[in-house]
């Protein structure tokens, strides 16, 4: 009876503490015993490094081709990974995966990346992993990418814990756990990973994994982006744009670090830099630029991005107005989803409608509105371009230099008024004559009136000299 009772006692103390060890491992505790990944072949120069490889030293070989490969000497990389690859070395495997990956022949990266990791060697495993997670040369399969992924992470490798802690965030290839995600993010950027950094940082934003903390997720932020990530300092520039976590505003740096991020090609940087750039946040306005950073966003295809495109082509912000282009541009956001896209595309003929409509309006308000051209009678050809927002330019036709004016009504008619400056041509009207002063001198007998009516131009130092038909040039509405 008492040895009964004692084993009774014994299996329920067993029991107790595999139910203490099965909780602290699923609460993250294998997560804490996990060490860093190391690559001793790291720490070496390259002139180490190649003594090592003459020596005979294939290891040596692939991390001179891994070398070249981030330099992007893409043709010496594959020389060595083939080296390494052709003795079985598992690093030269996966180096040699990474370049066909890089040339878009999947199948082949994915027969390498399975060589490798059948060595159980870490980068090989979490390479696999990310092959099945995108599907590259095999069928898509997140549970087999989770699970590589996962043992490439446990193994100490920061890319391979990120991964994980995404997965755990969003319930891929696994149940959602937003604890185990954010211990994952925590166990990489104990390895300094920069990103991991940023990971940590949103986590705090957003309160996933832990307790939500704007100071602590500047913090992270400000520790990503001086590490030089990509994503760290984009989310550190809107930190400083809008006065997150504490920081005060601070729109130049902002776009400083929208700069830095955007350089690295991120997307949603290129498209915030171009916003700045349009609308003047920390640096002058620059349409033509913002134009540029648009496109560059938008060939990526990130959908805010080439709504902005499509807008840039409705108003001509940096660019010639084009609705062909602004179809193109809001069909590609609006297929991913787009909502502002969808509606520019379901209303864009009620705006160009409404467009006619003000444009009549103007033309009623303010008469002939546009572009026009007429030829003097010492056969200068003139330039008249005449604007809605009630300014007016007139030049020489292939002369830089213009005379500018501000236009109204006047007897149902149009007629400006010139002001003259010693940086301007000035436009004398004294006879039957159009002349242009190329000194360029003010004087008060250089100002004076013209008006139009659409078919003619009437020139005279008085408005109300308007119509005389000896004082009238005949005018080309061109655009």
């Amino acid at each position: 009876m008492n040895k009964n009772l004692a084993l009774t006692l014994t299996a329920a103390t067993l029991f107790i503490v595999i139910g203490i060890m099965a909780a602290w491992w699923f609460n993250g505790g294998n997560i804490d015993s996990v060490k860093p990944y190391v690559d001793p072949y790291n720490n070496y120069t390259e002139a180490e490094l190649t003594a090592m490889q003459n020596k005979g030293d294939i290891e040596a070989t692939a991390e001179l081709g891994w070398r070249s490969f981030n330099k992007g000497d893409f043709e010496k990389a594959y020389a060595l990974y083939k080296k390494a690859a052709d003795k079985n070395n598992a690093k030269g495997l996966t180096g040699l995966g990474l370049y066909y990956a890089h040339i878009g022949k999947y199948e082949e990266c994915f027969k390498y990346f399975e060589a490798a990791a059948q060595q159980d060697y870490t980068v090989g495993i979490f390479n696999l992993g990310v092959a099945y997670a995108n599907g590259d040369g095999c069928n898509q399969d997140s549970q087999k990418a989770f699970t590589l992924l996962k043992k490439a992470a446990e193994k100490g490798y920061s890319p391979a814990q990120r991964v994980v802690g995404v997965y755990y965030l969003d319930g891929v290839g696994t149940v959602v756990d937003k604890k185990k995600g954010f211990m994952w993010f925590k166990k990489a950027a104990e390895q300094n990973d920069a990103r991991a950094f940023w990971n940590l940082g949103k986590c705090y934003l957003d309160g996933e994994g832990t307790q939500k903390d704007e100071a602590k997720a500047i913090e992270y932020y400000q520790k990503s982006a001086s590490a030089g990530d990509m994503y760290g300092q984009a989310e550190l520039a809107l930190a400083y744009q809008f006065g997150q976590g504490g920081l005060k505003e601070d729109p130049k740096k902002a776009f400083e670090l929208y700069q830095l991020s955007a350089k690295q090609g991120l997307a949603s940087a290129q498209d915030l830099l171009a916003y700045c750039y349009e609308n003047g946040v920390g640096t002058k306005k620059d349409e033509k630029k913002a134009f540029e950073y648009y496109m560059l966003s938008a060939k990526q295809g990130y959908d805010p991005a080439q709504y902005s495109m499509a807008l840039c082509y409705w108003n001509g912000t940096g660019t010639e107005r084009n609705l062909d282009k602004l179809r193109y541009w809001a069909g590609l956001a609006a297929k991913q989803g787009n909502k502002e896209a969808k509606n520019m595309l379901a209303n864009l003929s009620q705006w160009i409608y409404e467009e006619e409509q003000q444009k009549r309006e103007y033309e009623r308000k303010y008469g002939h509105i546009g572009t026009f051209e007429f030829t003097d009678k010492v056969d200068n050809v003139w330039v008249l371009v005449v604007n809605t927002n009630e300014t007016a330019t007139i030049g020489i036709k292939g002369r830089d230099s213009k005379a500018y004016a501000s236009w109204y009504k006047y007897d149902d008619m149009n007629y400006a008024k010139f002001i003259c400056s010693g940086s301007a041509p000035t436009i004398f009207f004294p006879s039957s004559e159009l002349m242009l002063n190329d000194y360029g001198y003010p004087t008060t007998d250089a100002c004076g009136y013209f008006c139009i009516d659409g078919k003619y131009i009437y020139y005279n130092s008085s408005a109300a000299d308007a119509k005389n038909p000896d004082m009238r040039l005949p005018l080309k509405k061109i655009k």
